[in-house]
């Protein structure tokens, strides 16, 4: 006779609400970003709007990661698939990496609006691009993880 342990998650309806809520408000923020520093839109971007954007994505960042390691799924995977707790312990960490590199991002905006000298405006927008693309590679990261470990519970991952 074999024995199979099975693990429930039961997570608050308000709870799943408030990371659909906030994964769309993520999306529109870093949508809003790419639209505005895209060259090819030709737009000018004011200094202070930049600066507020940089600091709505610094607090939208902090609740994002603060969601996704409360609902813990990282923990989930290491769990269910201990073979990927190094990748799960390198994603957790690159939250506090990328939350600290969008604050400095947001501390130089305003520092740049407060001195009203936007010469340095392309090295922080060039900055910034660089960030968005590490982000994007961090969420797709946890993506594959997740999917990785889901294929493994299944049976179906190779």
């Amino acid at each position: 006779m074999t024995s199979t342990t099975t693990r429930t998650v039961v997570v608050n309806a308000a709870f799943l609400q408030e990371v659909k809520d906030d994964n769309v408000i993520l999306q529109d923020l870093l949508a809003t970003a790419s639209y505005l520093l895209d060259p090819s839109e030709r737009c000018y971007v004011r200094p202070r709007d930049l600066a507020e954007l940089f600091a709505q994505l610094r607090d939208q960042l902090a609740t994002h990661f603060s969601l996704e390691e409360a609902l813990g799924y990282l923990e989930d995977v290491i769990v269910t698939s201990p073979r990927y707790c190094e990748r799960a312990f390198h994603l957790r960490a690159e939250h506090e990496t990328l939350y600290l590199q969008i604050a400095e991002l947001a501390d130089e905006a305003y520092r740049i609006v407060r001195s009203g000298n936007s010469v340095e405006l392309p090295v922080l927008l060039h900055a910034f691009r660089e960030f968005c693309a590490k982000l994007k590679r961090h969420e797709l990261a946890e993506d594959e993880l997740i999917l990785d470990a889901l294929y493994d519970e299944l049976g179906v991952g190779d």
